[in-house]
């Protein structure tokens, strides 16, 4: 993350890093559907689904 938050600094793009619970502080006092909260990475392109 410190690499990623470096280059968007330094092309003037806010870039804010954050943990999964300080992400989920956005959604208070919403219900999420499944999967929920889940890291990019947790995508399966090929199915258009999320792995959990």
């Amino acid at each position: 993350m410190g690499k990623a938050a470096e280059l968007f600094a330094r092309g003037g793009t806010p870039f804010h890093p954050r943990s999964p619970t300080a992400f989920a502080r956005f959604f208070d006092g919403l219900e999420l559907l499944g999967p929920g909260i889940v890291p990019v990475t947790g995508r399966d392109r090929t199915r258009r689904t999320w792995r959990s």
